[in-house]
């Protein structure tokens, strides 16, 4: 999958994930987010995902999933090196 939407596994809301991760922030979905990331959350897009397929050999965990992120500013600049990686599993 490039860009759109997001095929989450587990409902952590990436966008508020990889704002916490390129703050250097532990993410807990349990967690109010404050105001601050929630806003600077709406400029992380999906850049690709890239999901297992036992045919290729490729296993994230369980059968999970790697997302690449970045934010809609860098990704217009062309600037790929501020992009953040998570991966989820079920």
């Amino acid at each position: 999958r490039l860009c759109g939407y997001p095929m989450e596994i587990q409902e952590e809301r990436l966008p508020v994930y990889a704002e916490c991760e390129a703050r250097g922030m532990e993410y807990r979905a349990n967690l109010p987010v404050p105001p601050d990331i929630e806003r600077a959350a709406a400029d992380w897009r999906l850049l690709v995902q890239i999901d297992s397929d036992s045919d290729l050999k490729m296993n994230w965990g369980d059968g999970g999933q790697f997302y690449v992120l970045i934010r809609e500013q860098d990704a217009r600049a062309r600037d790929f090196s501020q992009t953040v990686t998570l991966s989820q599993t079920y």
